[in-house]
């Protein structure tokens, strides 16, 4: 959980509150106040999840990338001439495909 989740939990709760006293002594103002503070609680707070959310995912995304590079590293050092011979044969499949193109 991080702050804006507690905090957007935290002004909801709150705003329940002040429409709920709003309620019982009949002020529509307050208990409006508290309508709007409940809205803008549970925004903050799906803003908090939102974020989170999206730092796992580049977590994720991080540590596949460094699996991937760990991978074609090993690839590299057990099969350096095979290695070798894919790389050129894709550097010349993007040269051959640039080169079309600019005809």
């Amino acid at each position: 959980m991080n702050k804006d989740e507690v905090k957007g939990t935290f002004t909801e709760v709150a705003g329940r509150a002040k429409e709920a006293v709003g309620d019982a002594i009949g002020n529509r103002r307050v208990q409006t106040e508290g309508m709007v503070d409940q809205v803008a609680g549970a925004t903050q707070h799906a803003y908090g999840v939102a974020k989170e959310r999206v730092a796992d995912v580049a977590d994720a995304g991080r540590a596949y990338y460094d699996e991937g590079v760990h991978a074609i590293g090993r690839r590299v050092e057990e099969q350096p001439v095979g290695s070798l011979l894919f790389a050129g044969v894709i550097g010349f499949a993007v040269g051959w495909l640039c080169r079309g193109r600019q005809q």
